[in-house]
């Protein structure tokens, strides 16, 4: 289908009042690329253009202020984008488009599939990885015309339980046909947006992109959307990491002061001035966003000791609570 969507990638930002920035730093990187065995097939011989399926990850990752623990092939024009929703609808969503190129089954038009998409779980619990996989893909407008498809490519998107963090790696491809594959475009598109506005397919924030060549980009900071393409293909064994990390965080507060104590910390942690009736879930991380330990299905009250049953190394560490009401809040402590 002709892309009607625009998309981004880096930085995550919560704002308001009381709100963290997180960031998700880019990376380029080269590994040896793999084809998934014994995966589970999503698209299940669907010829697919557009797809819309949900991915269940099998663990819970954070994406902005959204716990998930399903993530969507949001179904909007490219093929390659996630999204914490289904299109069509009004609603805003965060939107990741790692593959933003208008691709398509290589069996479009007929009724045999060529390019299934899989998933997969590796690893154990806390830091099991999930590896979603586009094999054999071609392009819309590559095939469209003649029903014909001759470019194609594969590639996969990890995604990390332990830190949130988000991983393409390219695998074969052969584009014979650019301007064709890319729509008149230089080449691949790559971003997130952190607001995706499903009623007017539009981003509502800003959004983060790569530009410059596929074989070396740079993440950048754009108000537009879907403006600001790479040039190119990025070629086997290329990977775009994109890693979570927590920077420009402050202490905030609801109608209280939030508190943690001891301050600095060595097996004990407690929460005070904070109404504990309306916490849903407080989460341990280290200085570069990734989880340490988290607390859930709880009540909570103001002799929980945090660390009761966990054991930290000396160092900075955030406490983050989720509320069922407000936003997010964070304090930092010490751990001597």
């Amino acid at each position: 289908m002709k892309k009607t969507n625009a998309i981004i990638l880096g930085l995550l930002l919560f704002t308001s009042s009381k709100s963290w920035t997180q960031e998700y730093t880019f990376q380029l990187q080269n590994a040896s690329y793999a084809a998934l065995t014994s995966s589970t097939s999503i698209s299940n011989g669907d010829v697919w253009d557009d797809p819309q399926y949900e991915i269940p990850l099998g663990f819970v990752i954070n994406l902005y202020d959204t716990t998930l623990s399903s993530l969507y092939l949001s179904g909007i024009g490219a093929g390659g984008e996630l999204s914490t929703y289904l299109a069509p609808g009004s609603i805003l969503s965060p939107l990741l488009s790692f593959v933003g190129t208008d691709i398509v089954d290589r069996g479009y038009g007929t009724a045999n599939s060529l390019s299934p998409i899989s998933y997969t779980v590796l690893g154990t619990v806390g830091s099991r990885i999930g590896k979603l996989e586009y094999k054999n893909v071609g392009f819309y407008y590559e095939t469209d015309p003649d029903g014909i498809s001759t470019d194609f490519a594969s590639f996969q998107i990890w995604i990390y339980e332990s830190n949130s963090s988000f991983e393409v790696h390219f695998g074969p491809s052969s584009i014979t046909q650019p301007s064709l594959c890319f729509d008149s475009e230089d080449g691949l598109y790559t971003g997130l947006s952190k607001k995706w506005d499903y009623s007017t397919y539009a981003s509502v924030s800003n959004n983060q992109v790569l530009v410059g060549t596929a074989s070396s980009p740079i993440i950048s900071t754009k108000q537009d959307y879907f403006t600001d393409f790479m040039i190119g293909w990025p070629s086997n064994g290329t990977v775009f990491k994109f890693t979570k990390s927590i920077s420009n965080i402050t202490e905030m507060d609801f109608s209280e002061e939030f508190k943690v104590y001891p301050n600095p910390a060595k097996d004990k942690l407690y929460i005070s001035n904070l109404n504990l009736q309306d916490v849903s879930k407080i989460t341990v991380m280290d200085v570069t966003g990734k989880t340490i330990y988290s607390i859930s299905n709880k009540v909570f009250n103001s002799s929980l000791n945090i660390l009761e049953n966990v054991k930290l190394p000396q160092g900075s560490y955030f406490l983050v609570v989720t509320s069922k009401t407000n936003p997010i809040t964070t304090a930092r402590f010490q751990v001597n």
